[in-house]
């Protein structure tokens, strides 16, 4: 019979490997069958027709406004009929489970040809691997009686980043597009998946911003992410830009329902062309229940709408984001958790603020 010490080394080599994976950046349980501390299921690799029953009806307060409805999964919102270049996606953690995306001209617009190029938007990787690292913190802070977690993305564009986080993780997404020539393709995407996924995907025809109202969309002829809420602000000198159209503009806190509690949010995205800043102050309620944040961050077009990067962080700090900075990227970073003490910052007021 070996020593007692030897008996258990196996076990004990099991219990290091799980603990070196679910440290590390990207989590694969998957393939090990490590658990994800404080989950009682994989966040990566979900496969179609398991788990599909989706809380949406628990957080959202409206589906339909002034003149806009949520997308109601049935057929793609599309005014003409939508010309698509159609490529294979394929999302940086589950390649595997590459689909069909319908594109703008790759030629013409910039974030269509990097899809076309290199099978998806590479920006959007950062945020599989946050949104993984904030829900395992949240679900560490209530182990009973598990909140419901959505990922918010307010400026889903033809949905790069809603698509990575669809196929990567097990999220269900709260997503906010106005430009209805963005919608056509990203509906029309949707619509060609399994519904499985299409069903975890709550999309609004809207803009973002302060208060509710009505608006322009101004988007530029060869960047269909350079699509700006009120006035257009080119890229450059001389850029085009298409035909404005009217759109409904809705405050995030009038859409959401934070349920006593019991629902939160691992990672807001915002990509909004400078209208972060009004984005942000229509959604103070919703930050409360918000570990992280991760925003484009963009001098010139936040000084077009009265606001300034520094502007953004004073109004996050004062939203308790104890952990913001720019990244490597240039976009803010906001987080209520540090990775390093495995804790949330200000346990105290942040615990208030989710229970008021």
């Amino acid at each position: 019979m070996p020593p007692p010490l030897v008996r258990f080394l196996p076990l004990a080599l099991l219990l290091l490997g799980c603990w070196a994976i679910r440290t590390s950046l990207f989590i694969t349980n998957t393939l090990t069958g490590c658990p994800i501390e404080g989950s009682g299921r994989q966040i990566f690799n979900a496969e179609p027709g398991i788990d599909t029953a989706t809380n949406f009806d628990v957080v959202l307060k409206h589906t339909e406004g002034n003149g806009w409805k949520m997308w109601d999964r049935q057929k793609s919102l599309s005014r003409d009929r939508v010309s698509c270049n159609y490529r294979r996606f394929v999302p940086r953690f589950a390649p595997e489970k590459n689909v069909t995306m319908c594109l703008h001209d790759p030629d013409v617009d910039v974030i269509s040809g990097d899809i076309a190029e290199f099978g998806r938007w590479k920006y959007c990787d950062a945020l599989v691997v946050e949104y993984q690292h904030a829900a395992s913190f949240f679900r560490k802070e209530k182990a009973s009686g598990r909140r419901k977690l959505f990922y918010i993305e307010a400026g889903a564009n033809i949905g790069s980043c809603v698509l990575e986080m669809l196929l990567s993780t097990n999220a269900e997404i709260i997503a906010f597009e106005p430009d209805p020539r963005n919608l056509a393709q990203l509906t029309t995407t949707l619509m060609a998946m399994d519904p499985a996924y299409r069903n975890r995907v709550a999309l609004f025809p809207i803009a973002l911003g302060s208060e509710r109202g009505s608006s322009t969309i101004h988007t530029a002829a060869d960047n269909r992410g350079n699509a700006l809420v009120g006035q257009p602000v080119p890229d450059y000198k001389n850029q085009m830009f298409l035909p404005p159209v009217q759109i409904s503009v809705e405050a995030l806190d009038d859409l959401i329902d934070l349920n006593d509690g019991d629902v939160a949010f691992p990672l807001i995205k915002m990509d909004v062309q400078g209208f972060e800043c009004r984005v942000i102050d229509g959604m103070r309620k919703v930050l409360g229940a918000t570990s992280s944040v991760k925003s484009e961050a963009e001098s010139k077009l936040l000084a077009a709408n009265g606001c300034s990067v520094e502007g953004m962080l004073q109004r996050l700090r004062d939203a308790r984001f104890a952990d913001t900075e720019l990244d490597k990227s240039g976009d803010i970073l906001a987080r209520k958790y540090s990775r390093r003490k495995g804790s949330f910052l200000d346990r105290h007021r942040y615990q208030k603020s989710v229970n008021k």
